[in-house]
């Protein structure tokens, strides 16, 4: 008991001072399938194992995991030494499917309970009591979760040990399996109860933590029957001491039961599955497991092909590449890869952008082609990583202009002395439009903007000529797009004739 005290202290220092806890012995890993009771049938989990006998150490929670399960037992129970010990009670079984919510890179505080030691010849009464087994714990949060040791068997009066941390039975009796409720194993539990399989028997047990035997004359009795959850055989009670030799005490019938072989040579508990000892020796360490579906799904991408502009500038985005989940996006390889920088604007986005504006009448792709390839990679929180290859294609932009039409109204080439005559500019890219008369700007005939679409912009303007004789028109256009040469009209020659009307 006083060892179980030390150890409830021990971890209650590490809970208050978590930053100075060590970190946890390297657990063993292995998987699990779900089996549509104790998890999700055909899921793959994640089984870490805390194996060695821990005291308040942390263990941080993987990359990629938000949601643990939790199944813990304590250690097992010692029996009890002599001609009718009693064998040890298993430990508290514990487990909880709940998926307690936790965040990558926290951690939770662990302390697993070594077995009771057994009894021993002390050269005077020839018999002794085994010792209760210590806690496991888990802390997640703020809240700790407990599975007790299991009980001690009594020495020579023959009382077995109780499952999950009660003292030993009264004598000449293992304690009674559980019967109400009848256990199931569907008797799940929950994140606030924590409700326990422990039970306490000389007799087998169908389901739960299982008692240790009670000593019996003349012949040996059975320890409770343990579970086996998540594919181990854990918490089994251990076999009773017979009176007399040569009488056989079996445990619960699987791996996390003590037994004996021999009245007065029984086997410990099985180490890791909080077992309890058979004729007098000590019981199994316990166990703490934390199950998970790890991530093990590559990021993927939403798109493959993208295309930009020629003279796209430097600091404009050429590609946004989006990802099915949050990941750092890298250039990867691709031949020409050394023509792009990337950078993460999301959490599950990226923008890729050109180092040099590229030129579509002068490619420097590989091909010279104007397709550019590049490889991308999406690495998750969890190290997974997807690769993808893309082509950014640069399109062609008309960057020059060019005046298609310059005329008056018809295509006269005659005017009419101040006589009001419309002239049409249509040019080839969207552009301002100036018409000059004898080199001055014709009034209401400055940029005057053209409209349109392909490669049909067109602008009118009105003028009535204040000379007569012979007048020469000209047009220019500057277009409104970036990068793009204005262009001018070739001249036209009008004659201006007197008006041939009235005032």
């Amino acid at each position: 008991m006083a060892i179980a005290m030390v150890c409830s202290v021990f971890v209650s220092l590490f809970q208050s001072q978590g930053a100075f806890a060590a970190a946890c012995t390297t657990p063993t890993s292995t998987t699990w399938t779900g089996d549509g009771v104790t998890g999700t049938s055909g899921v793959i989990y994640t089984l870490r194992k805390f194996l060695a006998v821990e005291a308040g150490c942390t263990w941080a929670i993987p990359a990629g995991v938000s949601a643990i399960d939790v199944l813990a037992v304590g250690g097992g129970g010692g029996a009890g030494f002599g001609n009718l010990g009693g064998g040890g009670g298993a430990g508290k079984l514990i487990v909880s499917k709940s998926s307690f919510a936790v965040s990558a890179g926290s951690s939770v505080t662990v302390t697993v309970g070594s077995g009771g030691a057994g009894g021993y010849n002390d050269n005077q009464s020839l018999w002794t009591n085994g010792q209760n087994g210590n806690l496991t714990s888990i802390a997640i949060s703020s809240t700790t979760y407990t599975a007790i040791g299991g009980g001690a068997g009594n020495g020579g009066t023959g009382g077995g040990g109780f499952a999950g941390g009660s003292s030993g039975g009264a004598s000449g009796n293992g304690g009674s399996p559980r019967t109400s409720p009848t256990p199931t194993a569907s008797d799940a539990t929950t994140a606030t109860s924590f409700n326990t399989f422990g039970n306490s028997g000389g007799t087998a047990v169908s389901n739960g933590a299982g008692g240790g035997g009670a000593g019996a004359s003349g012949s040996s009795s059975t320890g409770g029957a343990g579970l086996s959850y998540w594919g181990m055989n854990l918490a089994g009670g251990g076999g009773g001491w017979a009176s007399g030799f040569g009488a056989t005490s079996f445990g619960g019938g699987n791996a996390g039961a003590g037994y004996t072989t021999l009245a007065n040579s029984g086997n410990p508990g099985t180490a890791n599955t909080g077992g309890g000892g058979g004729g007098g020796n000590a019981g199994g360490s316990g166990i703490l497991v934390i199950r998970y579906v790890a991530d093990t799904t590559a990021p993927t991408f939403t798109s493959t092909s993208f295309s930009a502009a020629e003279n796209i500038a430097t600091s404009e985005t050429a590609a946004t590449i989006r990802v099915s989940e949050s990941a750092t996006v890298t250039i990867s390889s691709g031949a020409d890869a050394a023509r792009f920088n990337i950078s993460r604007f999301e959490t599950d986005t990226a923008i890729i952008k050109f180092n040099v504006s590229p030129d579509f009448e002068a490619p420097i792709d590989s091909g010279g082609n104007n397709v550019y390839d590049l490889t991308l990679t999406a690495t998750d929180v969890a190290g997974n990583a997807g690769t993808q290859a893309i082509t950014i294609t640069v399109t062609n932009v008309v960057d020059t202009s060019a005046i298609s039409l310059f005329q008056l109204a018809g295509g006269a080439t005659v005017a009419a002395y101040r006589t009001a005559i419309v002239i049409t500019v249509t040019v080839t890219v969207a552009s301002k439009i100036t018409i000059n008369s004898n080199g001055k700007v014709i009034p209401g005939c400055k940029n005057r903007l053209a409209t349109g679409s392909g490669s049909t912009f067109t602008a009118t303007c009105t003028w009535k000529a204040s000379t007569r004789g012979a007048v020469t028109l000209t047009a220019s256009a500057t277009p409104t797009g970036a990068g793009i040469t204005g262009s001018n009209a070739s001249p036209i020659s009008i004659r201006v004739s007197n008006r041939t009307g009235s005032r």
